[in-house]
């Protein structure tokens, strides 16, 4: 059996009947979750605005991206939900100036009337982002 891309599928295992066993019959369900999602870039070019940009995964239905001013992401600020796998951008408005912000992406297949989420990212693709009033520059610490 191959696979071809995440998903959700049912599979039969039959086993016939020898002379020392009977027949048998078993249905197992496997799911097959996306790649998890790499965030490539984090800007904010506009004050109180926030640009994430992320590398796109061709067998996703759609992204979560998630932003907040705690680490450990206990309260989201806001949440976006991009459909389609050909977006590989979410813009934020109206964030608080002078803030460190955290960004969070997955990736999402709609199988069956479910999504079926990847897995959070490793550890946490964490982005400070402070805009430098003269100068226009943007510092990025992890």
């Amino acid at each position: 059996m191959t696979l071809r891309g995440p998903g959700k599928t049912d599979i039969t295992i039959t086993a016939e009947a020898t002379k020392d066993y009977q027949t048998a019959t078993k249905d197992v369900t496997i799911t097959v979750k996306p790649k998890r999602v790499t965030l490539k870039k984090v800007t904010s070019k506009k004050r109180k605005t926030l640009t994430a940009a992320w590398k796109r995964d061709p067998h996703a239905t759609g992204y979560r991206i998630a932003v907040s001013k705690n680490r450990s992401f206990k309260k989201i600020d806001k949440l976006v939900e991009k459909k389609g796998s050909k977006t590989t951008k979410a813009t934020f408005t109206k964030l608080s100036s002078n803030k460190t912000y955290y960004v969070k992406a997955r990736a999402y297949k709609k199988s069956r009337n479910n999504k079926n989420h990847a897995e959070r990212q490793k550890g946490q693709e964490n982005h400070h982002l402070q805009r430098h009033h003269q100068s226009g520059e943007i510092s990025k610490a992890f």
